[in-house]
């Protein structure tokens, strides 16, 4: 169910920045990108070896759809001090050890980094100022028309954690 994923990779970011005006897609596809324009948001699409080549703090929310092959240093300088970055590592939690490693590796530089879940897959969540739960906006959340799964409570569980990999993560989270 692609669509699960396409909304959530969308909508979390989307909806606890409140003033993006400039969205840069990584690796994105037309769906996800149909997502977005719900919001009426400028979007800037590049393949990730091009990354290193945007204007620097440029952008509110960077969504990187695939990240093999995207040298992820180079994203953190294109957000704006309030940017947020959405990274689908296309992970679950058997991998725990690749999640640990980016959210340690990426989100020294942030102030929040934590991993959220859907559908069996977990994507990464980073922010220099929002948090995605605590700044979750509801008005937006629970008023994006044409959706199939994502809304505001969806959002807040995609950030619970199952306990075990809780105790794995914790000395990495930042939230």
């Amino acid at each position: 169910m692609k669509f699960i994923k396409n909304e959530m990779l969308s909508h979390i970011g989307l909806c606890c920045h409140p003033q993006i005006q400039k969205l840069l897609l990584v690796n994105g596809n037309l769906e996800i990108e149909k997502e977005i324009k719900k919001h009426n948001i400028e979007i800037t699409k590049i393949d990730g070896d091009k990354l290193n080549s945007m204007d620097k703090n440029s952008f509110d929310l960077v969504i990187i759809n695939n990240s093999d092959g995207v040298n992820l240093n180079d994203v953190y300088g294109t957000l704006t001090d309030k940017g947020i970055l959405i990274i689908d590592g296309k992970m679950d939690y058997k991998n725990v050890d690749k999640i640990k490693n980016l959210l340690e590796n990426v989100g020294r530089k942030f102030l929040i980094a934590m991993p959220f879940n859907f559908d069996g897959e977990v994507a990464l969540f980073y922010s220099k100022k929002y948090h995605p739960t605590a700044d979750l906006i509801l008005q937006k959340s629970d008023l994006i028309e044409d959706l199939k799964y994502y809304n505001s409570e969806i959002h807040l569980a995609s950030f619970a954690l199952p306990t075990a990999i809780k105790k794995s993560l914790i000395s990495v989270l930042k939230h």
